[in-house]
């Protein structure tokens, strides 16, 4: 717990409001403060629509929003920072954003948070991250994948980048109906529709699966929206698979998302630590995923989850017939996989974990 008594003013910042997983840790980060008493604000470079925008205001938690030509943002971010005692960035957008004013802000209490293992390939993104050395107090990532990739992205010590995992919400076990398993099996992804998640390549195998002789009934929800979209539709209308693939869009609601199936799949080329692993995991929902990112450290082959390799269409055919034609081992993954998550990842003792580093200007 932190030492003081005093209730800091925290500004979480994000390139955007959109759904995205570090969009969605900095949202739980804000709420879970906010929730435990500290006086708390997001500042995003997104628009009033973005999706997490309302889930803040709504939640009585002000967002900045910072529009116009680079100085005209320059000046609404040091405006705004004046007014916080603890700044938390989660993007390297953000430090890309406000490397102008990097000199005006080294009085400021700034950590970061490094989400992702790759950053967008934006001019000028590892110069920012040079200058950011000015003004930084604190240096974190979600995982060690990342952690150990800061010295190839911008050139500093992996020894001054501290591991701090995500956090969501734990709720309560969910209860077993009997007949979870009778048809139709329901798998899931939930993520931005781009060329990375290759949703595609999952589409082409259930299309493989549907058209077995020996099949048995299925169903793939995908919740999330992005330039993919068209293409994914023209691959569902191609293989006909219109009654079993259902494209949802973005949805806010982790429990009517999750409601929707009873097995995650991840099939991503490259991750950082993906908040919907842990919201799947945190609804005993055990999970299909390639090894990437943190993700093999979190989902142990065989223990909570079955992982895969990256392009490898056979190795995910054969998992989703694990599952499909073992009840009993798929009840196994579940349990193991709420009871990791509790223990691991609850947002309230990350937040404090934040909270402490604060205070003691870690």
């Amino acid at each position: 717990m932190p030492r003081s008594t005093k209730k800091p003013v925290i500004l979480h910042c994000v390139s955007s409001l959109q759904v995205g997983g570090a969009e969605k840790c900095a949202v739980n980060l804000a709420l879970a403060q906010h929730k435990a008493g500290y006086q708390v604000a997001v500042l995003s470079f997104g628009k009033t629509s973005d999706p997490f925008y309302s889930t803040l205001t709504k939640n009585n938690v002000p967002v900045h929003c910072i529009s116009g030509n680079i100085v005209s943002r320059c000046v609404q971010v040091k405006r705004c920072f004046r007014d916080y005692s603890f700044i938390h960035i989660h993007s390297p957008a953000v430090i890309r954003a406000i490397a102008p004013i990097a000199l005006l802000i080294r009085g400021k209490h700034i950590i970061y948070t490094m989400h992702g293992e790759h950053s967008a390939k934006l001019k000028g993104m590892k110069f920012a991250h040079t200058l950011a050395n000015l003004y930084l107090k604190g240096k974190y990532a979600v995982s060690k994948r990342v952690q150990e990739g800061v010295k190839a992205r911008y050139g500093w010590p992996v020894a001054e980048v501290k591991v701090i995992s995500n956090g969501i919400l734990i709720p309560h076990r969910p209860q077993k109906p009997q007949g979870k398993h009778t048809a139709p099996i329901r798998f899931g992804m939930v993520a931005r529709l781009v060329p990375l998640k290759q949703i595609d390549q999952v589409i082409d195998v259930f299309a493989g699966i549907a058209k077995s002789p020996t099949s048995l009934p299925l169903e793939l929800h995908l919740f999330g929206d992005g330039p993919e979209k068209p293409n994914l539709q023209n691959l569902i209308a191609t293989h006909q698979l219109g009654d079993c693939v259902t494209l949802h869009g973005n949805e806010l609601d982790e429990n009517k998302i999750y409601a929707q199936f009873n097995c995650l799949i991840i099939n991503s080329n490259t991750e950082g630590l993906p908040m919907v692993l842990l919201e799947a995991m945190a609804r005993a929902l055990p999970v299909i995923s390639t090894r990437v990112g943190a993700i093999p450290e979190i989902v142990e082959d065989g223990n909570t989850g079955i992982l895969i390799d990256v392009g490898d269409k056979k190795q995910l055919t054969e998992a989703i017939h694990t599952l499909l034609k073992n009840p009993t081992l798929y009840e196994q993954y579940a349990d193991n996989a709420y009871d990791y998550v509790q223990q691991h990842y609850s947002v309230d003792t990350i937040s404090q974990t934040y909270l402490a580093s604060y205070f003691h200007k870690e």
